[in-house]
């Protein structure tokens, strides 16, 4: 089931991702490409064409079905404390991963994944 936010929690969103990225870019490995800004599919194939130059012959692409439907709130509420130790912005972060579905006229109370919008 695919989630879609109303346009203000979208604005929020955004607003959180630009502000959050760069932070988080910098924790992230040099070798993950995926869904970074400023990186691109033509850049992982540098990456992996300088690799084989210099003698790797594995290259590992992954990807991870419904990862994003089976992420633990808490969890990821305690691991967003612990790299911004910021209350009020972690606070924020779970108003959004609380918000309901409405589907049928009844409201779904979510309680795991990070719902996909």
């Amino acid at each position: 089931m695919l989630a879609l936010s109303c346009v203000r929690d979208r604005i929020v969103q955004h607003a959180l991702a630009s502000a959050l990225s760069s932070h988080f870019d910098s924790a992230l490995h040099p070798s993950a490409f995926a869904w970074r800004r400023g990186r691109s599919t033509r850049d992982a194939l540098v990456a992996v064409d300088h690799a084989l130059a210099d003698g790797r012959q594995w290259v590992f692409r992954g990807d991870i079905e419904e990862f994003f439907d089976r992420i633990p709130p808490s969890l990821l509420l305690r691991g967003l404390q612990d790299l911004t130790a910021d209350n009020d912005l972690v606070a924020l972060i779970e108003t959004l991963l609380s918000a309901g579905a409405l589907l049928g006229g009844r409201i779904l109370d979510p309680t795991l994944g990070t719902h996909r919008r």
